[in-house]
């Protein structure tokens, strides 16, 4: 034994005893707990309840040593030899849930503690936690039928079976053992004496028994033969490869904890480590950092069941080399091949089957009695180093969660208020730079999105139809008798009164027309201004859940409006956009009657604005006189406006309405066919800008003749007539419009005048109510198409709208970035602490406990400084 052994153990109990004195006082010292962490104090409960397993084993000198291997490779054989007793079954068959446990006793004897049923369900549930089960903690290893785990087993997927296998067995056989592992469950602790020679057999069934095995938490065989070794404790460990997922885990557990290991080879059958040996073996490492090789013992046992010694020679090579230069887990001197059947034999403890023989044709020994010697030289030198090693990493554990507990409680007020700056510069350029990438993200999102649903025009196209309401004969009769009860004459000239009449219309429409643009847009500023509002304060990363949010939102918005206040939006805004495209056509469609001298000349003072607003009717006429555009003839003439078709499918559908009209001649051909013929002239239509009601009524006169045809004839002639109709009419309306700027041309295409005093000399006084009420009612429809469709174009709502918002984010972006403006430092000012309270608050706690800390610190160094 080391010599000074006594004396460093009494030095490490007095180290480990008043380790534990010192951590008891710091958690007796009600300041103290004040400012150690719940980890830290758990962390210290850990290092306490290890030094209290260091003092009992240098007490009683306990040296723990685990036997591992794979099934049947003679590590039950073994540990009876260890034990030069027969107490452990060595026959082929899977041992105890638990390890085994050999230790020295003034008697032979066998201790099986037993689990309770609580803690044998609570094993048993973690088991189908691990497969799964939904409800797991309902249920009772008693009741669980195996039918519903095999149905959750076939419905995993075939890689999932593979995980799992082992879990499924251990269930499945839990089951069906469970009526008698019930027996023994709650029995306590049950001894069984062990006579030399005549060994009972009943405690072996509580190791090999599958049923049985699963009741038992714990066996304990005591034996006298340990005597030389009393300090000793040798546990027999589940082999690596056991079904039972449990015993992998016992396995790396007494790896981890064991003073040393004793690996178990069959030499003879598997002298090279498999994958899951070795994988267990590197990973599996020592609680305390002490490498595998420092205490690990490997036995090639077997080696007499060899064929030859030649056989025997080779994998003796193999197991050594594997061991020693390939994965390095054990020193030479530390691997030793023999047989533990032939020491049985030799030692009368079990019947001789002739294998001493063969082992002494090999010339090798056993060699039960030399591991016995490198392990009692182990536990005499080399253990005492690792012990020490251990102790030494439990007590530095202590003493660094001490010392980091101590400095970051021994810290002046002045490095508090660094921390806090610091804290809050890191936290502002985090701000700056979630701003600018969330608003950049959210205008590109607001560009897309305004477009997409185009709501501003929708809204109008919507609501400008109220601003305008066609009259009847009736109103203007009432209005007319109205006027002349009120002006004291005997009648009035249909003129004046269509000149008085106008201006009250136009009165009204002046005072609804606002009202459409106001409204547009009110609805889409509220959902379009949260959005970037709610923008910023995911910026910055501030939820409802901070007790400060409406605090904080109400700063953004402060912020925001003080910032964008010069280009929000206006309720005026779309008004001046509108009006500029408006109000002349108002005037100049409503206020005047047709032909009148008022209107022509409101057309020549507000004529530029005409011709502009034209170019957004019709882009095909760029390349003529602006005088010469439709929309003109249409503001003077009453022409009708031809809308633009959104395609022409829209075309293509009018002129199968006309074909419908006329049964005899549609019901020749289904509805498909129809189109199909129809699509080359819808297009044309289209394409040429033709008025689709101008070809439709020359088409109209062929289809009456055709209506009256007999059966046969217009089956015959139909289509092509049909089809020679269209291209008749199509050529026609394009001939005229052609005709149209020939005439142009004759008058001079420089001669506006002449054009515009030829358009106007074809328009025809009203001279009755009912021509009156349909020259206005015109003018209204045409206000309004040309409001929908040719101011909308000019006005481009969506654009204007977001033209603000764009303005509005590039001018927040502008203010934060680099943290120039004023604005935005006074905001951060004002809320930084506040969107990171937590952070704050804890540096504040923190610095305001400072002094106490400092004292409370300064106790506890000086006790620490003890350990």
């Amino acid at each position: 034994m080391n010599s000074n052994w006594e004396e460093k153990k009494m030095n490490y109990l007095t180290k480990l005893e008043n380790c534990n004195n010192v951590i008891e006082k710091v958690f007796s010292m009600e300041k103290s707990i004040s400012i150690i962490d719940k980890q830290a104090q758990e962390k210290l409960r850990v290092l306490t309840e290890n030094n209290k397993a260091f003092i009992n084993k240098l007490n009683k000198g306990t040296f723990e040593v685990a036997m591992i291997g794979l099934e049947n490779v003679g590590k039950s054989s073994f540990g009876n030899a260890l034990v030069k007793n027969n107490v452990l079954p060595s026959k082929a068959s899977r041992c105890t849930y638990t390890s085994t446990q050999l230790e020295y006793g003034e008697e032979d004897a066998a201790e099986i503690e037993f689990y309770s049923t609580e803690e044998f369900n609570e094993n048993f549930r973690e088991l189908l936690k691990d497969f799964k089960v939904e409800d797991f903690r309902a249920e009772d290893f008693s009741t669980l039928s195996i039918h519903r785990v095999e149905m959750l087993y076939d419905q995993m997927s075939e890689s999932e079976k593979v995980f799992k296998q082992k879990i499924f067995s251990d269930i499945k056989e839990i089951i069906e053992g469970k009526d008698i592992i019930r027996k023994f469950l709650d029995k306590g602790i049950e001894t069984i004496y062990i006579n030399r020679g005549e060994v009972e057999q009943d405690y072996k069934s509580f190791i090999t028994d599958n049923y049985k095995s699963r009741a038992v938490k714990k066996v304990i065989i005591k034996s006298s033969e340990l005597k030389d070794t009393k300090e000793i404790k040798i546990y027999d460990v589940p082999g690596f490869d056991s079904p039972a997922i449990l015993h992998e885990k016992q396995t790396i557990e007494k790896i981890q904890n064991a003073d040393a290991i004793i690996l178990i080879i069959d030499v003879c059958k598997n002298p090279q480590l498999n994958i899951n040996q070795i994988q267990v073996l590197l990973n599996a490492k020592d609680r305390d950092g002490i490498p595998i090789e420092e205490k690990l013992f490997v036995f090639g046992n077997k080696v007499d069941t060899c064929n030859n010694i030649m056989d025997a020679l080779n994998n003796i090579e193999i197991l050594k080399n594997d061991v020693i230069e390939v994965y390095r887990i054990a020193k030479s001197q530390r691997v030793l091949i023999g047989s533990a059947q032939v020491y049985l034999e030799e030692n009368y403890i079990i019947p001789s089957d002739g294998t001493k023989e063969k082992l002494k044709l090999f010339n090798m020994k056993d060699s039960i009695e030399e591991i016995k010697n490198e392990i009692k030289e182990y536990c005499n030198t080399d253990r005492f180093y690792i012990l020490q090693n251990r102790i030494d990493k439990n007590l530095d554990e202590t003493r660094e969660v001490f010392n980091k507990i101590i400095a970051e409680n021994n810290v002046s007020s002045e490095t508090f208020y660094r921390e806090e700056q610091e804290l809050s510069e890191e936290l502002k350029n985090k701000i700056i730079q979630n701003i600018k990438v969330e608003l950049l993200k959210a205008e590109d999102y607001l560009k897309e999105k305004i477009y997409n649903d185009n709501n501003f025009t929708k809204n109008f196209r919507a609501s400008v139809e109220s601003i305008f309401k066609p009259i009847t004969k009736e109103f203007v009769t009432n209005y007319i008798i109205e006027r002349i009860r009120k002006t004291s004459t005997r009648e009035l000239p249909i003129g004046r009164g269509n000149y008085s009449l106008r201006e009250k219309l136009y009165s009204e429409v002046r005072e609804n027309f606002p009202k459409v643009i106001t409204s547009l847009a009110d609805e889409e500023v509220v959902i379009y201004y949260e959005y970037i509002l709610n923008k910023f304060l995911e910026a910055l990363e501030v939820s409802k859940s901070n007790k400060y949010y409406n605090n904080i939102k109400k700063s953004v918005e402060s912020f925001i409006e003080s910032i964008t206040s010069q280009v929000s939006y206006d309720r005026k805004n779309f008004s001046t956009i509108i009006d500029h495209f408006s109000i002349d056509l108002m005037d100049i469609l409503i206020n005047y009657p047709l032909g009148s001298p008022d209107r022509k000349n409101k057309f020549k003072v507000a004529e530029q604005d005409f011709y502009n607003l034209a170019t957004y009717y019709d882009h095909s006429f760029n390349n003529k006189p602006s005088y010469m555009h439709p929309l003109i003839r249409v503001i003077l003439a009453q022409e009708s406006l031809n809308e633009v078709e959104s395609s022409d499918e829209v075309l293509n559908n009018k002129l199968l309405n006309t074909i419908k009209k006329y049964p005899t001649v549609y019901n020749l051909y289904d509805e498909e066919t129809w189109k199909k013929e129809l699509r080359p002239f819808s297009t044309e239509i289209y394409n040429k800008k033709l008025n689709i009601n101008t070809v439709i009524s020359r088409v109209a006169l062929n289809m009456d003749t055709l209506n009256g045809m007999d059966e046969a004839r217009l089956k015959a002639t139909a289509l092509m007539s049909v089809k020679g109709s269209l291209k008749a009419a199509i050529d026609y309306s394009g001939n005229n419009f052609a005709g149209e700027e020939v005439a142009a041309d004759n008058i001079g295409i420089n001669n506006k005048d002449e054009y515009i005093e030829k358009l106007l000399a074809e328009v025809k006084f009203s001279e009755t109510i009912e021509e009156v009420v349909n020259e206005i009612n015109i003018d209204g429809q045409n206000l309004i198409n040309i409001l929908k469709n040719v101011t909308l174009n000019a006005a481009f709502l969506e654009k204007a709208f977001l033209s603000t918002i764009n303005k509005q984010i590039n001018l927040i972006i502008d203010k934060i970035d680099a943290n120039q403006s004023l604005e935005f430092r006074n905001f951060l000012a004002e809320n930084i602490d506040k969107i990171y309270y937590n952070k704050f608050e804890d540096i504040r706690n923190r610095r305001d406990t400072s002094e106490t800390r400092q004292e409370i610190a300064k106790e506890l160094s000086q006790v620490v400084s003890t350990i």
